[in-house]
């Protein structure tokens, strides 16, 4: 009879009504379950797409009738362990099958992801590989906004924190909730525990700017690729926006205020550094606005000059837009009142000659002494002064002169 039922089940003409005389066996027949979720079994390893779906269809409507959970999740985690031992041999072509039916159990009853968890924490590099790419499609079709997911979450961080991170990024790659936001925030800051700026990165596409700068000194921990990853999810359009959540300029301006420390400043250098990599977003006009507006900021920031001369490496051509829109309004700033800006400004100043030549004629002689004492650019910069015409240099000061003529 069985053999019958099972040539029924992978009869695509068929499948329909034998696994629903499958179901009506084991719902009135109880003596008859034990074979019945055998050929179940065997339909789930072995059949075509079609019966291979509809067997795990079966299960989800049998774990809803009274007194059936325990059996068809059994059976869930039979498959599941055959598919571990499997991911563990290497044979990752058959393993897919075989998780298919827990993962749709997940989506039915989210509690089951602590089992999963476990499994993942106890495998190998290969099963852990399988085991987080598996949970995408279930994943994502349960969304950022369910219940009972947002719910298990936290009890499942605490088996294992990569698959929470892999699960909240399947969740977020269509919509991303206020809620899961919430659960992120309260994730990367466990009570007594140690901030982990990793979970607020799948969320960041759906953070208001003000949450983002909130959150920036936390999100600075986070490891090189991380941190590219989470630069591109707040600074480029996400999830078919229009618009980003801060625009890239916005984005390295609020970086550049982070300066209560010198770690903070230190990992705000290299988020910086960062923003340089990724040229198709940080781009020539980008980092010409960034700049104007930092040197518009009181007091100076301590990794402007830094920021500028990284720029000059990067975008030689806009050495005129510095001297002419940055430098003064550091001079302005009495930027040498900040010393390590100032031998920053020292070191621009040499970068950008002979155009910075002119900004150095109208700075305080004391200031002008020590750039041309520490810069070595006396030579080059008398020089430069003794070939302007007349109606220029008979206007320079006393000091002026004299130091030329020294």
């Amino acid at each position: 009879v069985f053999e019958e039922l099972r040539a029924a089940c992978e009869d695509g003409d068929r499948v329909f009504v034998a696994m629903a005389t499958l179901h009506e066996l084991i719902v009135l027949r109880p003596e008859a379950a034990t074979p019945c979720f055998a050929l179940i079994k065997v339909l789930i390893e072995e059949s075509s797409d079609l019966c291979h779906v509809q067997a795990i269809q079966l299960c989800k409507r049998l774990r809803e009738e009274p007194g059936w959970q325990a059996e068809v999740d059994e059976l869930g985690r039979t498959l599941l362990t055959q598919a571990i031992a499997q991911a563990a041999r290497e044979e990752v072509s058959t393993v897919q099958p075989l998780l298919d039916l827990y993962l749709a159990l997940i989506t039915q009853d989210p509690t089951l992801l602590l089992h999963y968890a476990e499994l993942f924490q106890a495998g190998t590099g290969p099963v852990r590989s399988v085991l987080l790419s598996a949970l995408q499609p279930a994943m994502s079709k349960l969304g950022s906004s369910h219940p009972a997911l947002l719910q298990v979450l936290p009890d499942v961080n605490s088996v294992s924190p990569a698959v929470v991170l892999k699960v909240m990024q399947y969740m977020c790659s269509q919509a991303i909730s206020m809620d899961i936001i919430v659960l992120a925030a309260r994730l990367a800051r466990p009570e007594g525990g140690t901030p982990n700026a990793a979970y607020l990165v799948p969320v960041l596409p759906g953070c208001s700017p003000e949450h983002i700068i909130q959150q920036l000194p936390l999100l600075c921990t986070l490891e090189p690729r991380a941190m590219t990853a989470a630069i591109v999810r707040i600074t480029t359009p996400q999830l078919d926006r229009a618009r980003s959540v801060m625009a890239p300029g916005q984005f390295l301006v609020e970086v550049h205020k982070l300066q209560d420390d010198k770690a903070l400043i230190k990992l705000a250098m290299a988020v910086v550094d960062s923003c340089f990599e990724q040229a198709h977003i940080f781009s020539q006009d980008v980092m010409a606005n960034s700049l104007q507006r930092m040197s518009d900021l009181t007091p100076i920031p301590m990794l402007l000059l830094r920021t500028v001369l990284k720029t000059l490496q990067v975008y030689p051509s806009l050495s005129p837009f510095v001297v002419d829109n940055v430098l003064p309004k550091l001079a302005a700033k009495k930027v040498w009142l900040q010393p390590a800006s100032w031998k920053g400004f020292i070191k621009t100043v040499q970068k950008t000659q002979p155009k910075s030549f002119e900004l150095l004629r109208s700075l305080p002689m004391a200031q002008l002494e020590d750039i041309l004492k520490v810069s070595k650019l006396k030579p080059a910069f008398v020089a430069h002064c003794n070939s302007l015409p007349p109606y220029i240099t008979q206007r320079f000061s006393k000091e002026l002169k004299a130091l030329l003529a020294a």
